[in-house]
């Protein structure tokens, strides 16, 4: 099945049991919907903020029934989000203005990066239980420095205690099945919300499959003299993936059907994701200071093959494959105080570390495959040629302080500075006329970064308004 031909398997019918939200959640909404906090870390009218912005609330992604990334953000200008890729049929392409790379854009969960110092890990995002997204378009070289030079997209939850209780059953074409469903517990001391997710998507090819679970947990209490937060969030993928529609040129190749599946019959693509996330708040005496740490840990086991360059001229070899074991730890800290000199003057300074881990270990064979993916082999019967093993470290230490200054009802300035200290090391095997032998790289770079920006408001009425920003 071609990427293309995903879309074509929509859900025919749902069933939705929903507990009705008070008024004043609904009034909520329609003001966060102004406010935003990916920008400055802390709450801050769109509005104001030099920097194209884009909040899409859990009411709007309702309304539309978007159930995932591609859909929640359809309508969001200069975003452009594809299903499938190489992430399989639960894995998506996002592109901001146009450039489809994945380290190109940072996906924050609840001001944690989702996929740490790696790629943003698309297909274990789940929305269920979330309040709104907010996209940014452009660097955010103070607040998250190296890690994202285009965009981010921020995906943000209810609070403890604040999730609309909700339970949803759905059913599709070819079997597909889902549920899912959010509630508030705990007390008022001791506010906790607990959200999952299940469900089974099928398509057409009855190669192509996708199961996923997820559960969250959050709570929230108050903590030595401050106000402490935990979250957990396990999430399961299972996914038998499909295969890419070979070019001839500048079009398909015509002796390759579009929905062959060339990948081995074992082929699959999962993943067990567990997180643990801590933050601590605390007014101190010259401002409000927030620490924040999350520790990831993501183990994958791919198994995959693809066609090989001259597919069409050999009769015995003609498509490669690989099994991978892959295990990756995230560590992300951040420490930071929020200073108010004045009314108008908010000052944010502070420190963070993201730090990646990556164990691989590989085994690489070949195999033939009908061009029509008729009669697929099972890789594990197959010889191993070759058995690479890697790993990778990666640390990204900064140093920021950024500054919002409200100078009149018309005019406002943010500017910020950062200091990036990054490092990597990569161990592997390097190939040599004699063959593979043990290797190594590292590279350290100190870098420093920063924006400004002014925004001049040329008419504003209530919620409505036009700025001009740079």
């Amino acid at each position: 099945m071609s990427v293309r031909s995903l879309t074509l398997a929509p859900i025919a019918a749902a069933i939705l049991l929903a507990l009705a939200a008070p008024a004043a959640h609904a009034e909520d909404s329609r003001r966060l919907d102004r406010v935003q906090v990916t920008a400055t870390r802390e709450a801050e009218p769109v509005i104001d903020i030099p920097a194209s912005v884009t909040i899409i609330t859990d009411e709007e992604m309702r309304a539309r029934g978007a159930t995932d990334l591609r859909s929640a953000l359809a309508l969001v200008a200069g975003v452009e989000i594809s299903p499938g890729g190489d992430g399989g049929p639960a894995g998506s392409v996002p592109a901001f203005w146009g450039l489809r790379e994945f380290d190109a854009f940072l996906l924050v969960v609840d001001g944690v990066p989702y996929g740490g110092a790696y790629n943003p890990q698309l297909t274990t995002i789940d929305l269920v239980d979330v309040e709104r997204i907010e996209v940014m378009r452009g660097a955010a070289p103070v607040m998250y420095g190296a890690t994202s030079f285009v965009g981010v997209i921020h995906v943000i939850h209810y609070k403890p205690g604040q999730a609309p209780g909700r339970a949803r059953i759905s059913y599709g074409s070819f079997g597909t099945v889902g549920a899912q469903g959010t509630a508030s517990i705990g007390s008022e001391s001791l506010p906790q919300s607990i959200s999952f997710n299940g469900e089974r998507r099928q398509y057409d090819d009855d190669d192509a499959e996708v199961s996923r679970g997820h559960v969250l947990y959050r709570t929230e209490a108050d903590l030595w003299s401050g106000h402490g937060s935990f979250d957990f969030d396990a999430t399961v993928v299972r996914q038998s993936p499909l295969s890419p529609s070979p070019r001839a040129g500048r079009v398909l190749d015509p002796t390759v059907p579009i929905d062959a599946n060339h990948n081995p019959q074992d082929a699959a693509l999962d993943e067990d994701r567990f997180q643990a996330v801590g933050r601590f708040g605390k007014e101190i005496g010259w401002g409000d200071w927030n620490t924040t740490f999350s520790f990831t840990r993501t183990n994958g086991d791919f198994r995959r093959g693809f066609l090989a360059e001259d597919y069409a001229d050999n009769e015995d070899v003609n498509a490669n494959g690989f099994a991978q074991d892959r295990e990756l730890t995230d560590v992300y800290f951040d420490t930071n105080i929020v200073q108010k000199p004045s009314d108008d003057l908010t000052l944010t300074y502070g420190v963070d570390w993201l730090y990646g881990k990556a164990e691989l270990q590989n085994e690489l064979f070949e195999y033939f495959v009908p061009l029509d993916g008729s009669v697929r082999p099972i890789s594990q019967q197959l010889e191993v040629l070759d058995e690479p093993e890697g790993e990778n470290e990666r640390n990204f230490l900064g140093a920021y302080l950024q500054g919002e200054w409200h100078v009149n009802d018309s005019f406002d300035i943010l500017a910020g500075l950062r200091l990036n200290h990054t490092s990597e090391d990569q161990e592997g095997e390097e190939d040599t006329p004699t063959g593979p032998v043990a290797a190594s790289d590292e590279r350290t770079k100190t870098k420093l970064g920063g924006v400004i920006g002014a925004s001049w408001h040329v008419w504003r009425d209530g919620a409505d308004g036009v700025t001009l920003y740079a």
